[in-house]
């Protein structure tokens, strides 16, 4: 923002209940599934809105500034950060269950001691711990200010993009490593049909039994197939920042001189103040 935006430029906390405060809810996910073949999604509501303020009364003490424009891109960005932090935060367990999901599968299915599988998982093994490593090493470079700690804006950034670039390459493993059951297994009604639960048991057993082989492939249909997946894969992309908001940040925080300084210090080249070139410096 700048001057002329001061009529917009406000910044407030609200109660989810107060007066003409409207939140129009989305259906999606709704929780209505099999949880049989819904095991997720059946149990748990995953519930987005689209928020309206209709003559909403903001009592002056929740407001944090007004026509302040000077405020607004510190307040937003600082607001970012720490969602985006909390964001990669609860990433982590999202990825354990794809890697302990393709451990378990490749397991079931009897194909763990396979080359091509093997390299599967050890994809999906250090996708995972490279954003939990990511996520650990912004809070160790945390500026504190006030006795509040601010992830750095860098890192943070770094591990919000590596999850949401390398995303749908794990849903692409997890599914190879599956196999067509993801979207051929049965349902709950015929799963639970006297006449027809046997006969199921007997061609879906491998290396595991069919009951727990089927489970196995319902969890990662949850993962990647069905209504959960899709919302997942979109999250990935899109929520607490694009991937090209991420970029722009990591960019925006990256300090390149100690880097230049290094190769030119090898190179031999020099630069002005103004990182102008100014010859060779041999």
């Amino acid at each position: 923002m700048s001057e002329g935006d001061e009529e917009w430029s406000l910044a407030f906390s609200v109660s989810v209940n107060a007066p003409n405060l409207k939140l129009y809810a989305s259906d999606f996910l709704s929780g209505t599934g099999d949880e049989f073949t819904h095991p997720i999604s059946a149990r748990h509501r995953m519930v987005e809105t689209l928020t309206v303020f209709d003559d909403v009364l903001i009592p002056w003490a929740d407001v944090f500034f007004v026509d302040r424009p000077d405020l607004a891109t510190e307040t937003a960005l600082g607001f970012v950060e720490f969602h985006r932090f909390t964001a990669v935060s609860y990433k982590l367990p999202l990825l354990d269950a794809m890697v302990g999901a393709g451990l378990a599968v490749a397991r079931a299915n009897g194909t763990d001691g396979a080359g091509h599988v093997r390299d599967k998982l050890t994809w999906l093994v250090g996708y995972a711990e490279s954003v939990r490593g990511l996520c650990h090493l912004a809070a160790l470079r945390s500026d504190v200010e006030g006795g509040v700690a601010c992830p750095d804006v860098l890192t943070t950034n770094l591990a919000k993009w590596v999850f949401a670039r390398d995303f749908h390459g794990a849903v692409e493993r997890l599914q190879d490593l599956a196999g067509g059951l993801l979207v051929t297994g049965p349902g709950g009604r015929d799963w639970r049909a006297q006449e027809v639960r046997p006969v199921l048991e007997k061609y879906l057993a491998a290396a595991w039994p069919g009951q727990d082989r089927i489970a196995v492939m319902n969890l990662i249909s949850e993962l990647t197939t069905r209504s959960y997946g899709g919302y997942q894969a979109v999250l990935a992309m899109q929520a607490e920042g694009s991937v090209e908001a991420e970029k722009i940040a990591l960019w925006r925080a990256y300090e390149p001189t100690r880097a230049l300084r290094y190769a030119q210090t090898l190179g031999g080249w020099q630069e002005d103040a103004g990182g102008h070139h100014a010859g060779l410096g041999r």
